[in-house]
């Protein structure tokens, strides 16, 4: 399983030079980059600004607090790429490739260890 989370961390720097860090450029992105943002500053939330009704936006909550409306965690490990390695990027670098370990574990649960399969597998 290590093997697998390294082998995607490898895989994507490799990538680099041809595929560089993506830039945000939808809502969605906005709204997970402003979560991070918040995380990285040790917030949970934001004040919500005085003048609120003159920055509406997609996907981000004015009132009661100013936050993004998406669930904490893919907004958590953007936060630790920020604070770690300076760029969100980085934190997106290493959920995809525990996402990658997170498979091949359950792979591991499904499949037998020698890597065979009889027809008694597929029933």
């Amino acid at each position: 399983m290590l093997a697998v989370i390294l082998t995607a961390l490898a895989g994507r720097a490799v990538l680099l030079p041809i595929l560089p860090i993506p830039a945000p450029a939808i809502h969605d992105e906005f709204a997970y980059l402003l979560l991070a943002d918040t995380f990285a500053s040790g917030r949970l939330t934001n004040p919500t600004h005085p003048m609120w009704k003159h920055f509406e936006t997609f996907h981000v909550n004015q009132q009661p607090t100013y936050c993004s409306k998406f669930p904490p965690v893919q907004g958590a490990f953007l936060a630790i790429g920020q604070v770690v390695a300076g760029h969100p990027w980085f934190g997106v670098w290493l959920s995809a490739a525990l996402m990658c370990g997170a498979i091949c574990w359950m792979l591991q649960g499904w499949l037998p260890p020698d890597g065979r399969c009889s027809a008694a597998c597929w029933r």
